[in-house]
């Protein structure tokens, strides 16, 4: 897994999921599949959002659907990495 070193510094007035939606739209270089993006939130509550803002900033690429991407809890992703 290759893991890009980007920090973002985003204005407490800004939606961050509105912004992390359209670096990942940006920088992805196999649209409209994010099958091999992994977004961790600290909680799932928030997914919902984050997909409806992948499929606006989709939609502004004149994508019309989207292969979502992998959306977890660090704490899920973690225990899925040492299971036994």
């Amino acid at each position: 897994m290759r893991v890009r070193n980007h920090i973002t510094a985003v204005p407490c007035d800004e939606d961050i999921l509105a912004i992390a939606a359209r670096r990942i739209i940006e920088r992805s270089r196999s649209l409209p599949d994010l099958t091999n993006t992994m977004v961790l939130l600290p909680d799932l509550q928030f997914a919902a959002r984050l997909r409806r803002h992948l499929l606006q900033q989709a939609s502004a690429k004149k994508q019309a659907a989207l292969l979502g991407p992998v959306i977890s809890t660090a704490e899920q992703w973690l225990c899925e990495q040492h299971r036994f």
